[in-house]
């Protein structure tokens, strides 16, 4: 057993070493781990510390995000946020005007997503951008009509990397419209200035505008050559600084400040050297006003009156052919419209013969000239569209005046140049439309009259040939009944039978010859006139007389023989139906070209200007139609109880010897 104590001596001994080297390796291990408590304490302060940083930093983070997001929400301008691949990073809400964006589209590519834009090329341009980091500009229309200014330009990381685009969009809409408004008042201004300037490059004056302080606001071609220079190198400069005459210069400033004071033309005269030889100007000084009736500026002109009679002489002609320019350019309305049939200028014809002046019809639309009937048929638009298409639009139809009253005109619509507008020309054509259809009236009842003659003459022929004859061979019977007849009473009614048959033979002999005299044909208008005044006396037993001069040895031609005759023949049958005449005298007389009838009696009278007494079968209507259709008037003179004369004067066409 003292070995096993040994053994386990040695063995606890070993162990109790073992136990010491443990407890050393603990003793040593907690002063480590006391060290590591210590190091851990300080990290946990140290990162306290960061954390309280990084919070800081969160803070100020949120406050900036919190400022960029009202920044964006708080913009006008639509903004969008693109990476290096297109894809939508961030975009302001302007910007859906342009784009279909929606929330769910960030990150998604931008040529996904619909826009309005009238553009194609935002890809290339993004693209260029990148490559050259130089920002790029474009003005660009939406469907909408609305223009965007777009901005492009590379996004910067803070370490200045390229890391994308930001695209910006300025609404310039009304900058466009006001652009396009003076660009079209500008193109007016031109167009103005462009006549302006060729009228007044005709003119031998020097003409010239001039402000208060004296600067060339405009000069014309005859003033730039005197020069030497072009407009661009004039206006604005003072006399002084083009070199003008001194003396002149001296004379056109003090004109001019009294012009501004005063508010009146000034006209004053300066000598100046030419080409080595002295010669005198006459200058004319005149304000234009403006509309608070300031004086805005100088309108001047400069004549070289050395040879002033010739001057004279040539302005008087110049002015005689404006005159009469003007004068027969009133008869026409001359006025312009837009490409959209807006009226934009209206001269004095225009004014005469429409009735709107120039401010009451300026602006408005050329439909408003046209009756409603055409306008509902849209003959405005057709019109112009015409004109469009063959370079003119002719026409003649009725318009309208500013009073409502209708008148026919004549007129052409021409395109001016550079898709201006139109100018169009029409002249009243009511009063010719009136004499066209007068005379169409007048064809026609000549037409009317030549067949009512050839009716009288065969009915007249008729009545002569077939009653004529039968009534001779009824009293060749009854004459024949006489001499066989034995009993008185029978014979007495035989004779009064052949009495009535006479009678009868008479009239119809009178009815055929009223209806048509074969005299007139054969003797002509003297003496058939004078066979008739004969005749009607003894038909009417009324005392009357006929007298002629110049016409013995020629008669006139055929309608005015027919006309004369039948209105002798009208108004010797109204002297017999109404007039209670007793005596009555026809006169038919011929002075130089123009035959006269007269027919006078001594009835009971009317009163012409009663206009009943055309519709009382008098046949003054007929009357005055057959003098017009020779191209004549007639006149009727009478008073009640005073009897009545009837002229008609008529035109000779031509004569025919007799």
């Amino acid at each position: 057993t003292v070995e096993q104590y040994e053994v386990q001596t040695e063995e606890l001994k070993a162990s109790n070493e073992e136990l010491q080297a443990i407890n050393e390796e603990l003793r040593s291990a907690a002063e480590e781990l006391e060290t590591g408590k210590e190091e851990l304490q300080s990290l946990n302060e140290e990162l306290q510390t960061v954390n309280q940083e990084l919070k800081i930093k969160i803070e100020e983070l949120s406050q900036s995000h919190n400022d960029l997001q009202n920044l964006m929400n708080s913009t006008d301008i639509g903004t969008i946020f693109v990476d290096r691949n297109l894809h939508v990073k961030m975009y302001t809400e302007p910007v859906r005007k342009i784009f279909n964006l929606l929330p769910a589209d960030l990150k998604r590519p931008l040529s996904d997503i619909t826009n309005r834009m009238h553009y194609e090329g935002l890809r290339e341009d993004v693209g260029h951008v990148f490559h050259s980091l130089q920002t790029l500009e474009r003005e660009i229309q939406t469907e909408n009509e609305s223009w965007y200014l777009m901005r492009i330009f590379p996004y910067r990381t803070t370490d200045d990397k390229i890391s994308g685009a930001v695209i910006t969009f300025l609404d310039i809409t009304e900058r466009v419209h006001k652009e396009e408004s003076y660009l079209a008042l500008t193109d007016r201004l031109e167009q103005q200035s462009r006549v302006f300037d060729q009228t007044l490059s005709t003119v031998s004056d020097y003409i010239y505008n001039f402000d208060r302080d004296g600067r060339f606001l405009y000069a014309n071609n005859r003033l730039l050559d005197y020069f030497g220079l072009e407009a661009k190198d004039v206006l604005g400069k003072t006399m002084a600084e083009l070199d003008y005459p001194e003396d002149v210069e001296a004379v056109l400033l003090d004109g001019i400040r009294k012009v501004f004071e005063t508010g009146e033309t000034v006209v004053n005269e300066t000598s100046f050297t030419q080409d080595g030889r002295r010669r005198y100007a006459e200058n004319i000084l005149s304000p234009f006003f403006d509309h608070g009736g300031h004086v805005e500026f100088i309108v001047g002109s400069t004549r070289d009156v050395s040879e002033r009679r010739q001057s004279e002489q040539d302005l008087r002609e110049s002015q005689e052919r404006f005159r009469l320019l003007v004068e027969s350019a009133s008869d026409y309305a001359i006025f312009t419209v837009t490409p959209d049939n807006i009226i934009d200028s209206w001269n004095s014809g225009a004014e005469r013969i429409f009735g709107f002046k120039e401010k009451e019809i300026i602006g408005k639309n050329g439909a408003i000239l046209f009756v409603a009937e055409d306008r509902e048929r849209g003959v405005p638009a057709m019109e112009i569209k015409c004109a469009l298409a063959t370079g003119k639009a002719e026409d003649e139809r009725w318009h309208v005046r500013q009073d409502g009253s209708r008148f026919y005109a004549s007129g052409v619509m021409q395109p001016l140049k550079d898709n201006e507008g139109f100018v169009k020309i029409c002249r009243d054509q009511t009063d010719k439309l009136k004499s066209e259809a007068a005379l169409k009236d007048k064809d026609m009842l000549k037409q009317l009259v030549s067949t009512q003659e050839d009716e009288r003459r065969r009915i007249a022929r008729d009545i002569h040939d077939h009653f004529g004859q039968q009534m001779t061979a009824l009293r060749l019977k009854l004459e024949s009944i006489k001499d066989m007849c034995d009993d008185q009473k029978i014979c007495d009614e035989v004779d009064e039978v052949d009495k009535i048959a006479e009678r009868l033979d008479r009239e119809i002999d009178f009815i055929a010859w009223e209806l048509r005299p074969a005299s007139l044909d054969d003797l002509g208008l003297r003496v058939t006139l004078s066979n008739f005044v004969g005749e009607w006396a003894r038909h009417t037993q009324i005392k009357a007389d006929f007298h002629t001069t110049g016409l013995s040895r020629s008669r006139l031609d055929f309608e005015t023989e027919t006309n004369l005759y039948r209105i002798a023949q009208e108004a010797l049958n109204n002297i017999f139906k109404h007039a209670e005449a007793k005596n009555v005298s026809v006169l038919l007389e011929k002075r130089k070209n123009e035959v006269t009838l007269i027919i006078e009696d001594d009835g009971k009278g009317f009163n012409p200007a009663d206009k009943a007494n055309r519709t009382k079968g008098i046949g003054l209507v007929g009357m005055t139609e057959r003098a017009k259709i020779c191209g004549g008037a007639l006149e009727i003179e009478s008073k009640k109880g005073k009897g009545t004369t009837v002229f008609a004067r008529v035109p000779v066409k031509k004569e025919v010897k007799s």
